[in-house]
């Protein structure tokens, strides 16, 4: 399964520089999801095909999933085989994130269309989330580089637009793979643990 990382993360050394085929120890997933619906499906990651619903061709997944933990309305862990991860909706804000039920409660299975991300260290004593952080193996490495579009809504003034490019890597070159010129993220190919 692929998953986004940004590339400041490993030139500060949140997450440290790799190859395909090294291990990784303790690497929290985040599932960022649109859509969230009970199910009665097995647990596991399936890529969807075509465009992600927010129109870009970046790689996401249907994540099915046991709910062991929620907070709030807007954080929830899922069991999915060997390995749990943090599921949040992209828009915190939208009520309808959950649908008309709400959020689901602990022991049901539910399935959420998702972005996938690394979490920082930090993140669980920071937010209070439990560590859903384990051991994966890098199968796949990808950069991807995206234009950069102003926008007066953030400090810096540009954010990440539409993809440019996509290139196989297999070896991270933590200075080299961001170009000043547009915004730059790795893809790790994880496979979790078994």
């Amino acid at each position: 399964m692929w998953v986004y990382v940004a590339v400041w993360e490993v030139q500060t050394g949140e997450v440290e520089q790799l190859a395909v085929g090294d291990v990784i120890n303790g690497l929290g997933v985040r599932a960022s999801f649109w859509t969230l619906e009970q199910t009665e499906d097995e647990e596991g990651v399936a890529e969807l095909p075509g465009p992600d619903p927010s129109g870009d061709a970046s790689p996401h997944y249907r994540v099915t999933g046991t709910v062991v933990w929620t907070r709030d309305a807007h954080s929830l862990v899922l069991r999915v085989g060997s390995f749990t991860l943090l599921a949040e909706p992209l828009a915190v804000w939208a009520a309808d994130a959950y649908g008309a039920n709400g959020p689901p409660d602990v022991g049901h299975r539910v399935a959420v269309v998702a972005t996938l991300s690394s979490m920082l260290d930090y993140e669980p004593d920071a937010f209070g989330y439990p560590d859903v952080s384990t051991h994966w193996s890098l199968r796949g490495l990808r950069v991807e580089h995206r234009e950069l579009v102003p926008s007066p809504a953030y400090a810096s003034g540009d954010v990440p637009g539409r993809i440019l490019r996509v290139m196989e890597i297999p070896r991270m070159l933590r200075w080299a793979d961001a170009p000043r010129d547009c915004h730059g993220s790795y893809l790790l190919d994880l496979v979790p643990p078994t």
